[in-house]
């Protein structure tokens, strides 16, 4: 038996690569461009950077019990995209007028590289995915009450729905004979060191 990757998983290479295909295209084009990150944690992002950054990370995954019965079911994956454009001055100074419209030109960037009809599968078979466009985006004026910020952050979520399909459990062995004595002495081979 072998379990594969989750499409909630495979499908982040996906959107990782339409985000660095947008930056590529628009550093050929002169725009500016952006840094792209996967699963990064916050030390990495407020410590390194002096360009616009976007960090995909998955949220959650639920159940989408309206789509769902014993033998299948519908995965409801919410994707995070945080967004990070640094202050003046190598981040020395807080975000001002400038990375704010940074900022803004990030998000329509980013949401320009999720919603482009040519990446809505995101290297997924179209029964593999279903994309509804299901967008929102937060700005925030700073981290956190007690302290400015050197950076503008934004957040933008996508929500995205994947098809599970129960497997089947014929080939198993039936729990009523599976022998309790037979786990154990199995379990006493192995030095558990």
């Amino acid at each position: 038996m072998s379990i594969s990757r989750p499409l909630y998983d495979r499908v982040m290479d996906g959107i990782e690569a339409a985000l660095k295909a947008v930056s590529a295209a628009e550093k050929l084009d002169g725009a500016e461009d952006f840094e792209v990150s996967k699963n990064r944690s916050r030390p990495y992002i407020e410590g390194a950077h002096n360009r616009a950054l976007v960090n995909i990370m998955l949220d959650k995954v639920e159940t989408d019990v309206s789509r769902s019965d014993i033998h299948e079911k519908t995965h409801r994956a919410t994707f995070n995209f945080d967004m990070y454009v640094i202050g003046e001055n190598d981040g020395l100074e807080p975000a001002d007028e400038k990375a704010m419209s940074r900022l803004m030109l990030l998000t329509a960037q980013v949401e320009y590289a999720i919603t482009a009809l040519a990446n809505i599968c995101f290297g997924l078979q179209v029964s593999e995915i279903d994309y509804r466009n299901e967008t929102a985006l937060q700005f925030y004026p700073h981290e956190d009450d007690d302290s400015t910020a050197v950076y503008a952050p934004a957040r933008m979520t996508l929500v995205l729905y994947f098809p599970y399909k129960v497997a089947d459990l014929s080939n198993l062995p039936s729990l009523t004979r599976i022998s309790m004595q037979a786990l154990n002495d199995l379990a006493l081979q192995y030095d558990y060191k």
